[in-house]
Parts: structure tokens; sequence; C-alpha cells
């Protein structure tokens, strides 16, 4: 669940709230890395003056966490389509055109190998 920050929703504050050279040389100085601030502005509880991540609010990203990780599993293989900016197709291929899709090179015949592999350029 993602939470606002004094009305503003979770995109627009990331946008509208800039961090200071004081609060980014504390930040380095406690231990928190970039985007943990992040963290606590999309996940936090807005309170006086600030956002404050509670264990509940901890809680509810994990659950989020799992339920997302479950969703990719159940995705895992699946091939969207685009053509220009529109969806044109979703589908799940076969063993031998996923690996035709996932190859990094054309492939090349056996026999041009042979008679290559012994000539020097």
């Amino acid at each position: 669940m993602k939470s606002s920050w004094n009305g503003i929703s979770e995109n627009e504050s990331e946008r509208s709230v800039g961090i200071s050279r004081h609060a980014e040389m504390r930040r380095k100085q406690r231990g928190y890395v970039a985007g943990d601030v992040d963290l606590v502005f999309q996940y936090g509880t807005p309170a006086k003056g600030g956002v404050l991540l509670t264990n509940k609010d901890v809680e509810r990203a994990k659950h989020d966490v799992k339920c997302h990780i479950g969703r990719l599993e159940r995705l895992a293989g699946t091939v969207v389509i685009v053509k220009g900016n529109v969806v044109a197709s979703v589908y799940r291929p076969r063993t031998c055109q996923r690996r035709r899709m996932t190859r990094k090179t054309t492939p090349r015949s056996r026999n041009r190998w042979i008679k290559t592999r012994g000539k020097r350029s």
C-alpha cells in the first residue's frame, strides 16, 4: 500500500521534495543509502513535520512485496509484443521460441565453423 505525504501522491512527493546538503550529509553519516529515503516516503505514515516508517508500515510493505513476488513468478516466461506504443499480443512461448528470442547472436552453421577453425586472420 502506497501512502501519500501531506496530501501529495507518491510520485508528486518524490519530485517536489528535494534533499538539502545538510540532510544528505547526515544521511550518509548515519548509514542510510540513497534509496532509503524513497522507501520511507513510499511506505511510511505521515507524521508531524515528516514521514515515520512504523513497524506496521514495514509489515504492510513486506506483504506487498511478497504479493509482487508471487505475481512475478506466475508471469515468468510471458512475452508482451509491442508495436509502436500499443500492446499487440501477450503469450507464453514454447521453449524453442523462448531460446530464439533470447539468443545473443545469430546461429552459425557447424560446417562454417569447421571450415574456418584452422585458418588464421
